[in-house]
């Protein structure tokens, strides 16, 4: 989100309250070198992984999406020894059909409650289909394998 966007286009969503603070505080947050960035997701037998396997992003957000880009999954990676490559291998929620992630990379000191509340919100406002709040009762992953 910039500065570019339209606030309308955010709080339609969010609400104007959470659209002022996360443009006030959003700087505070994204790592300030990284950008959010589209990589290709690959499938095999034993499920998914980023295509891109030296991504070094140990702390962030991301968006599994399809390949017209309809969001899917949202999660959140905090490896500070690690990637979120390590976090996408073989990922249990993530469908064989998902494409791309959208990876948002956050600061290394990013607090989790900070975390946990930028992915709460997004779950809220993009409803991603496999995420486990929004999946129907007996409805897993697997059964589109």
């Amino acid at each position: 989100m910039t500065a570019a966007v339209p606030v309308a286009e955010f709080t339609s969503y969010f609400g104007e309250r959470d659209v002022a603070y996360w443009r006030r505080h959003m700087g505070q947050l994204c790592d300030p070198v990284g950008l959010a960035e589209l990589y290709a997701l690959e499938h095999d037998e034993a499920g998914c992984h980023l295509a891109d396997r030296q991504l070094s992003v140990p702390v962030c957000v991301y968006v599994a999406v399809d390949d017209v880009g309809a969001c899917l999954y949202v999660g959140q990676c905090r490896r500070p020894n690690g990637s979120v490559v390590q976090r996408i291998d073989h990922h249990h929620a993530i469908p064989p059909f998902a494409r791309g992630l959208w990876v948002l990379p956050l600061r290394l000191d990013c607090p989790k409650a900070a975390l946990d509340r930028l992915e709460r919100r997004l779950i809220e406002a993009y409803k991603p289909p496999f995420n486990t709040i929004h999946c129907p009762p007996g409805y897993s992953v697997g059964t589109w394998r």
